[in-house]
């Protein structure tokens, strides 16, 4: 199964050749700000070649897998994996490797800043909500996007204080100072949003 959340980008690396055209759009409306609760810490992970590799409960941090290393996710458990990267990034079909390993996998395309859009925050935050449940891979080439988005929900979902939700987020592999700002952007505009609808895959 694949969900295609199309994102116009621009900033990080080239794009996923490999996305599925037969992607399905997903329709995400804006996710709210959950009370504090016991999260998850941040620890280091075996997710095989993708680096650097984290996790914290059910969701796992990480740079680009290779293929063979989906085969070993699967095993551990993880039913979805959102990749942020762009078109042109990879020369294989990351879409259809997951789905051979009966993961579903989800497209959130972003490159800098200027396109994290709130239907990137909005479409991770909704299936990271998740985890619990059904385990999740949120990954891009180094997990420097993927800190940026993951400490949004860190913050508005699992109640973790900004300071907290920084540090861990630049231990997954936040490095970019503009992705931090729109990261406390986002979190600043949304911590008092009504509870996020759910999405239509």
């Amino acid at each position: 199964m694949v969900a295609f959340i199309a994102a116009i980008g621009c900033g990080d690396p080239p794009a996923d050749p490999g996305l599925n055209n037969d992607a399905v759009s997903a329709s995400v409306e804006e996710p709210a700000a959950a009370p504090a609760i016991d999260a998850p810490s941040l620890r280091e992970a075996d997710l095989g070649a993708a680096q650097p590799a984290h996790r914290a409960g059910n969701v796992y941090l990480s740079g680009q897998p290779a293929p063979e290393d989906l085969a070993k996710w699967a095993e551990l458990g993880v039913k979805t994996v959102i990749s942020l990267r762009t078109d042109g990034e990879i020369d294989w079909d990351e879409a259809q490797a997951v789905g051979q390993q009966g993961m579903t996998f989800v497209s959130l395309p972003f490159r800098g800043a200027d396109a994290l859009t709130d239907e990137v925050f909005n479409g991770a935050r909704e299936i990271l909500r998740k985890a619990e449940d059904e385990p999740v891979v949120l990954h891009c080439a180094s997990s420097n996007r993927v800190g940026a988005v993951w400490m949004a929900h860190r913050v508005l979902d699992e109640g973790v204080d900004v300071g907290r939700a920084e540090r861990e987020a630049r231990e997954a592999g936040l490095r970019s100072d503009d992705l931090l700002a729109r990261a406390r952007q986002y979190i600043e505009q949304h911590s008092t949003s009504p509870a996020p609808a759910e999405a239509t895959h």
